[in-house]
């Protein structure tokens, strides 16, 4: 990945037991520097109806590689009546502590920015790394997929398998 010149590389998978590996795994993630791993806030969220959803407790990576890591973000989502998700809190908190999206920390990373969204939740808009992204009244932002991206015969965005990055099989021209 630093080879193909990614700016930024996301984790979406969370390390948090400990191997013999660690060592390895941390040390390629800080020799990167720019790596975003992902944190979860377990259980259901206090208030989820607000700006800032609040967790009692989080899944992290364990120590080793979370300090190895340019940033982290969290990957929680809100599920609708319906069972669908459209919608993921930008923000969350636990304990003391505030999360950006996973996204929204791979943007940082990206840009090499450490911005805080500006929300104008009356406007519907979160103003972020010059962008304005849709919100709703709580701050959450709504999920608007273009169409299928797993579907083989009616591809919105391509898809790269983590395997073929590993294996060096990928395309550089995807990465």
């Amino acid at each position: 990945l630093t080879e193909a010149g990614a700016r930024a590389i996301l984790l979406d998978f969370v390390f948090a037991a400990e191997t013999d590996d660690d060592g390895q795994l941390a040390e390629a993630i800080s020799n990167a520097g720019n790596v975003v791993q992902p944190i979860v806030g377990l259980e259901d969220a206090q208030n989820h109806k607000r700006r800032v959803p609040r967790y009692n407790d989080n899944l992290t990576p364990n120590p080793l590689l979370l300090a190895s890591s340019a940033a982290v973000g969290h990957t929680n989502i809100v599920h609708d009546d319906d069972g669908f998700v459209r919608q993921a809190p930008t923000i969350i908190q636990v304990d003391d502590s505030q999360y950006l999206s996973l996204a929204m920390a791979a943007i940082q990373v990206f840009l090499g920015i450490d911005e805080t969204p500006n929300y104008d939740l009356m406007g519907g808009a979160l103003e972020f790394a010059g962008r304005s992204i849709p919100v709703d009244s709580t701050g959450v932002m709504i999920l608007n997929y273009a169409g299928p991206p797993t579907s083989s015969d009616n591809q919105t965005y391509q898809i790269v398998n983590y395997m073929s990055v590993i294996d060096e099989s990928a395309p550089v021209e995807l990465i």
